[in-house]
């Protein structure tokens, strides 16, 4: 197995892979009550998503294909992904790429400026022709307020680090189903992760359930969830961070520090 970059010609074998991956999240279900009457929205829906971050700055999308040294390698699916995974990079205020960092998370350039421009005019008019039939969009207000709160919980993370440093989101990782547990995920997670670490910046997250245990096994930690009421069932994935190796430490003191603070003020309150 091996990792890569992904070309155009693979972007609708990744869209696929997450119509199945992503099918049955509680979230998924909610917005689009309808899929299992137009199953085929899943993969428009996720093409969408995936070919504006394959054309956006500051992101990396790598992909994972099989080869002959793999139980489960065929060589139909050799050359087609069986895995991806989406990693966007924020720069702090006092941060300076290097010429290699830049080689790395990509620049902007005209042509994928207009790219996005025109996608975003095409799914303007797309969702104003031709709504999709599968969404229930009365039933998006209940997320509206989760990007607040996924900002508030990384804010606080943040605020460990010295002021003017970014971080590593990972936007998504996804794998075909039935090749689970296959160490498809670790490898995908493994360019990130040597990313963070070279470069000293955390990396966030947001886990369902299901995935947890395979975040936690690479060492991220919990630090809250995302509350979103759906008709009276609360639901919300797991915010979760992984610090590089290098300022476990120096994050571990900070929080030492903190509890002394609030324990002070409680004693002479």
């Amino acid at each position: 197995m091996h990792t890569l970059p992904p070309t155009r010609v693979h972007l609708p074998y990744c869209s696929t892979i997450a119509a199945s991956a992503f099918s049955t999240a509680p979230h998924y279900l909610y917005l689009r009550p309808y899929h299992t009457e137009f199953p085929e929205r899943a993969y428009i829906y996720y093409l969408r998503k995936i070919t504006i971050r394959f054309v956006s700055p500051n992101t990396v999308i790598r992909t994972a294909l099989s080869d002959d040294s793999d139980a489960f390698y065929s060589p139909t699916s050799g050359s087609q992904p069986i895995g991806y995974a989406i990693w966007t990079r924020t720069w702090g205020s006092d941060e300076v790429p290097s010429a290699e960092d830049k080689e790395t998370w990509g620049t902007d350039s005209t042509w994928n400026k207009l790219e996005r421009w025109a996608r975003g005019w095409r799914v303007w008019y797309e969702d104003l022709a031709m709504p999709d039939p599968a969404a229930a969009p009365e039933r998006a207000k209940a997320f509206n307020n989760v990007g607040k709160q996924f900002e508030e919980l990384m804010r606080g993370e943040l605020d460990k680090q010295p002021e003017g440093r970014g971080y590593v989101f990972l936007q998504a990782l996804a794998v075909e189903p039935e090749l689970h547990r296959r160490g498809i995920g670790g490898r995908l997670l493994r360019w990130g992760l040597e990313r963070s670490e070279r470069e000293g910046v955390p990396i966030f997250l947001a886990a369902s359930v299901v995935a947890m245990g395979l975040y936690e096994k690479f060492g991220w930690k919990k630090v809250g969830n995302l509350a979103i009421d759906m008709d009276g069932e609360s639901w919300g994935d797991a915010v979760m961070v992984r610090w590089p190796k290098g300022r476990v430490e120096e994050v571990e003191k900070v929080k030492v520090d903190e509890e002394v603070i609030e324990k002070a003020a409680v004693s002479f309150g």
